[in-house]
């Protein structure tokens, strides 16, 4: 997905973008729906300049394990090219976290990639289509307006794991667009590539 901006009172990494109480305040005043942020790679399915589908990674990923993260994942994008192909037909983008390999939480998963949002053929930003044949698209936790505390009550357990969350993501449709933002536990620790 595109760089997350982190939600006041978020863990922040070294190069993470943040939003000010003012650009968050939207976040509360609107119904929103929240996602489990899960801990893993994100992944951009596209068709490339050959009109084939392929998956990138950020940079400092491509790299990982000998390049055998990024070979995993277009392979993966190749096996299931019948889902994906019709998803970016138009020139969409989608955008989803590569599960497969294992970063920190250990989870228990119903499928490799967890898919969230596409952006259009135009550039809006809109949420991933819940009935995407073939692919998996996680329910929301938590549907409404959002009280004080509730990253750290919806963080409290995983749906994956035994312990828990990592921490959540929260999206509002907007005008033309939908806006995504994270918050992250204090105690989550992102390891290097």
């Amino acid at each position: 997905m595109p760089r997350l901006p982190h939600l006041p009172g978020s863990r922040l990494g070294r190069d993470d973008l943040t939003l000010t109480a003012e650009q968050a305040r939207p976040f509360f005043e609107r119904r929103v729906w929240v996602h489990e942020k899960v801990d893993g790679i994100s992944i951009t399915v596209k068709k490339n300049a050959l009109g084939e589908l392929e998956a990138g990674v950020k940079s400092e990923w491509r790299g990982a394990l000998g390049g055998a993260v990024h070979r995993a994942v277009n392979l993966w994008v190749r096996l299931n090219e019948d889902a994906l192909g019709p998803q970016v037909a138009d020139g969409s983008q989608l955008y989803g976290e590569w599960l497969w390999h294992r970063l920190v939480i250990p989870y228990r998963l119903p499928a490799p990639v967890f898919f969230h949002g596409k952006r259009d053929r135009r550039g809006a930003l809109r949420p991933m289509p819940s009935a995407a044949p073939g692919l998996h698209v996680p329910r929301p936790v938590f549907m409404g307006r959002l009280g004080p505390g509730a990253f750290a009550a919806l963080s409290r357990r995983s749906q994956w794991s035994p312990g828990t969350a990592e921490g959540v993501v929260v999206c509002f449709e907007a005008a033309e667009c939908v806006r995504w933002a994270k918050w992250v536990r204090s105690d989550y620790r992102q390891p290097a590539p």
